[in-house]
């Protein structure tokens, strides 16, 4: 598809309009769809999932209170976009991909009113529940310390999430306090956001996000892009499975193998005695059927196994292309 700007001329003023393309809903909608499709990595909601309830338990010892952590958002949005919304003074953590040789980057973006809740519990603060008045300054030495910390601490977090299912693992490269010094991709690159509220007890909230461009995942959309978890991080739902693994071993079928069926009438069959012939319907050297639960699933072969009456399966067990 091809979008043109339509040219026209007019005499009178001797100049030339420029229109605008028509704003097209559906085809905004079209390029939306198309960024969603190309930039989606299933298991990154699940990442998430893990990181939200990690960082509830992390940030309750931490902060020595009882902290709840909501998903407020998680959206594909370009670099630029999200780096223009970011307030001044604020807080931006840059960590990068551990052995990448290109320094594949993100961010850790806080909301200026959440970082003064932050350094007012950690430095001691008493308990209040109003909002903090925020002032345009930069930050000093002690509180860059303490929110060096609470990045940190952040940044075990998301590793622990992440190790879950990838092999991505993330280490703290720098502190930033403005928007101007964090281009660390393209400003038009399309990036995952996902932005957190974060309510520590009786305190003001504040929103906490992560900024994670699409180049520094791509190297991992194998293993993003999987439908399903590893078997290491089976283990959460160790008991349901032992649930399900032990219901399927103790299931009970009833298998039969059967060579022929044939339909006889009552009269022909009171008349059968010792040395009385029946002729089925298939010849001796013909497969036998392999029965479960009154279905025919296979074709099978009559043979023994030490001794004992065995049969071998002679084609995948299929009960679809059996059944009328």
């Amino acid at each position: 598809m091809v979008l043109r700007q339509m040219v026209s001329t007019n005499k009178k003023e001797n100049s030339i309009q420029i229109s605008k393309p028509n704003n097209d809903k559906n085809f905004n909608l079209l390029l939306s769809g198309k960024h969603d499709s190309i930039l989606n990595f299933p298991l990154l909601n699940q990442i998430f999932e893990f990181l939200q309830r990690d960082l509830s338990k992390i940030l309750k010892n931490f902060l020595n209170c009882d902290t709840s952590v909501g998903l407020n958002e998680n959206k594909n949005i370009e670099f630029e976009t999200a780096t223009n919304a970011i307030q001044y003074p604020s807080m931006i953590g840059v960590i990068e991909v551990e052995n990448s040789e290109d320094s594949n980057k993100a961010l850790i973006i806080f909301e200026n009113q959440f970082i003064y809740t932050i350094l007012d519990i950690l430095l001691g603060g008493g308990d209040y529940n109003f909002k903090l008045k925020v002032h345009a300054r930069p930050f000093t030495q002690i509180e860059n310390g303490v929110l060096k910390d609470f990045i940190k601490i952040m940044l075990d977090s998301i590793n622990h999430s992440f190790g879950k299912v990838s092999s991505v693992q993330f280490k703290f490269k720098r502190l930033e306090t403005g928007p101007n010094s964090i281009l660390i991709t393209n400003p038009k690159e399309y990036c995952k956001l996902l932005t957190m509220k974060i309510n520590p007890l009786n305190r003001e909230g504040g929103f906490v996000k992560l900024l994670m461009p699409y180049s520094t995942l791509s190297p991992y959309k194998t293993e993003l892009s999987k439908t399903s978890l590893k078997s290491r991080d089976l283990k959460e739902r160790e008991k349901w499975f032992q649930y399900f693994e032990n219901t399927v071993n103790n299931s009970k079928l009833n298998i039969k193998v059967q060579h022929t069926e044939k339909i006889h009438s009552l009269k022909d069959l009171s008349n059968v005695a010792v040395g009385s012939t029946i002729i089925l319907n298939r010849m001796n050297n013909e497969n036998w059927d392999l029965v479960v639960n009154d279905f025919k699933v296979s074709n099978c072969k009559l043979g023994q196994i030490n001794n004992r009456i065995a049969v071998e399966v002679l084609d995948q067990i299929d009960a679809s292309k059996f059944l009328d």
